[in-house]
């Protein structure tokens, strides 16, 4: 498994929550999104430095980041009540 550890900050994260995935284990770190209390950040973003645009939208109940210049769709989860991944 390749990861960049000085690029992604939530690697040992997303490296355990893969492999517990991949076992059929519960990952138990990351739970849905609290709709209410992101909503209000739904929007359009502008990462200026790499000049991509970004925008996180709210499907039914579910909340994505979209990158349309790279045509991905991330469904965001919830690590805690502050922190989406």
């Amino acid at each position: 498994m390749f990861t960049n550890s000085q690029r992604i900050s939530s690697e040992q994260l997303l490296k355990n929550n893969l492999l517990a995935f991949l076992q059929d284990e519960k990952t138990g770190s990351l739970h849905p999104v609290a709709i209410a209390s992101f909503k209000k950040y739904n929007g359009t973003y502008l990462l200026k430095e790499a000049n991509l645009t970004l925008k996180l939208v709210q499907e039914e109940n579910q909340l994505y980041l979209v990158v349309d210049a790279q045509g991905i769709q991330s469904k965001m989860m919830q690590k805690d009540e502050m922190r989406l991944h």
